[in-house]
């Protein structure tokens, strides 16, 4: 993992195109003790937030995408959280003082975010209905973006005015 990306997060202008097209195979272990991935989501739009419980930008993008789900109708959205190059002990404690409402996906080692050239956090990688990556940006991403992401493919949030 580039540790060293972290730096260069910030809010970028233009979204990144890391495996854009693709459709993500992979599973890994949730901190309740199940196996899931991408394909267990198909049907569904679905965010996976590639994440570090040390990741200050992190905790805000899950505060982020908690309120853009909350904009749309309950189900519309399935967020997926992905800790990355960090034990499984150390995220359970992390995400048991600070409880997160979705699946937490956790990749030890870090070979499921190397494998989809992700540098830094947090990494957002939007899938549509398939499990295709229509979206992807590393950074920090504002609302704004993220409404305008699911809007290409349809997903319009019910009374949603224009704005940030």
């Amino acid at each position: 993992m580039a540790w060293l990306a972290v730096a260069g997060i910030g809010c970028a202008d233009e979204p990144q195109r890391l495996g854009l097209g693709t459709r993500p195979g992979f599973e890994l272990p949730t901190l309740d003790g199940r196996r899931l991935g991408p394909g267990d989501f198909r049907g569904r739009v679905v965010v996976l937030d590639f994440m570090a419980t040390w990741c200050a930008p992190c905790v805000i993008q899950n505060d982020v995408l908690a309120a853009v789900e909350d904009e749309y109708p309950p189900g519309a959205l399935q967020i997926v959280a992905v800790d990355s190059g960090e034990p499984m002990e150390r995220v359970r404690q992390h995400f048991e003082g600070n409880p997160f409402a979705h699946p937490v996906l956790v990749d030890p080692d870090g070979k499921i975010a190397d494998s989809l050239g992700i540098m830094g956090f947090p990494t957002l990688l939007i899938l549509d209905r398939t499990g295709e990556v229509f979206f992807a940006r590393e950074g920090l991403t504002p609302p704004k973006a993220i409404r305008e992401a699911l809007a290409t493919i349809g997903l319009e949030a019910p009374g949603r005015t224009k704005g940030p």
